[in-house]
């Protein structure tokens, strides 16, 4: 049986780590950035607020699980006002988040996949109001990556049997 840690590096991940959930902070105020559409799909998506519930409910999801596997990719960016490039990349992230979920599926681990923008099936973790910033302090990561990186994240959240 492959670890977790295994398939993500081999999927491409720069980074993974695990944490209880109950290590990881949420902040409510949060839920503010989605009302105010930053990206473009508040109430459009049926995974993004108000369709995918309170952060109260997306928290309980969470807290559902004992383990919060997180993982990162790291990726070099030419011009951060580049949205096209940007949504590729969260776009490569979130397909090979769910390719590990998948993984972990069929050797009997099953959980809750949080990615890190919104697809037609998952909600993202700024939906879920957590801080990622501590999240990624907790677990020992870089978060603010330096000149010309940008890191995207994203959790999947299991208890082990």
């Amino acid at each position: 049986m492959k670890s977790l840690e295994m398939i993500a590096e081999e999927l491409g991940f720069s980074d993974t780590s695990s944490t209880p959930t109950y290590q990881i902070k949420f902040v409510p105020e949060y839920r503010k950035y989605c009302e105010d559409n930053v990206c473009g799909n508040y109430d459009k998506l049926p995974t993004c607020p108000p369709g995918c519930g309170t952060f109260e409910q997306l928290r309980d999801k969470v807290m559902a699980y004992e383990t919060a596997f997180v993982m990162k990719t790291l990726w070099t960016v030419e011009d951060f006002q580049d949205s096209k490039a940007f949504k590729e990349m969260k776009f490569q992230h979130n397909k090979i988040t769910k390719e590990l979920v998948r993984q972990a599926g069929e050797q009997g681990l099953v959980g809750h996949m949080i990615t890190a923008g919104p697809t037609a099936d998952t909600s993202c973790i700024s939906a879920y109001c957590i801080d990622v910033s501590e999240l990624a302090k907790t677990c020992n990561m870089e978060y603010f990556c330096g000149d010309n990186k940008v890191a995207f994240f994203s959790v999947f959240c299991y208890t082990a049997k």
